[in-house]
């Protein structure tokens, strides 16, 4: 189940999640855009926001896109399989329905782990 309590970083415990949240997820394995890895790469990133509770099994979490805010626990879209349905005005628009709780620290942190990937290919 998807934790909606906020995270206290401060904590050791808080502090030990962020590491692991925002880690590199691909390791040494390198990301290239095309259509061959692009499937795989959005694979790995449902791994993680699965293994992080950022998603459940409900398919409901941050990478769960309502195509109607106004409905946001319904018509959900995921990201990671069906991208090209999401618009960015769409993501921009839920991303600010969740400003300051639990789900905002999940979208910093898979954020902030996407980034630590970026990193490895310019190594």
């Amino acid at each position: 189940a998807i934790n909606d309590d906020i995270i206290d970083y401060s904590t050791k415990e808080g502090a030990k999640l962020y590491s692991k949240a925002t880690s590199n997820f691909m390791g040494e394995d390198l990301f290239d855009v095309d259509n061959v890895a692009f499937p795989i790469f959005m694979n790995n990133v449902m791994e993680r926001a699965t293994e992080m509770n950022f998603v459940n099994s409900e398919e409901t979490g941050i990478l769960h896109i309502p195509k109607d805010i106004t409905n946001p626990y319904e018509d959900l879209v995921n990201m990671t399989v069906n991208h090209g349905e999401v618009t960015w005005e769409m993501i921009k628009e839920y991303e600010e329905s969740y400003i300051e709780t639990r789900a905002a620290q999940d979208t910093h942190n898979l954020y902030q782990s996407l980034m630590q990937v970026q990193k490895g290919r310019q190594k």
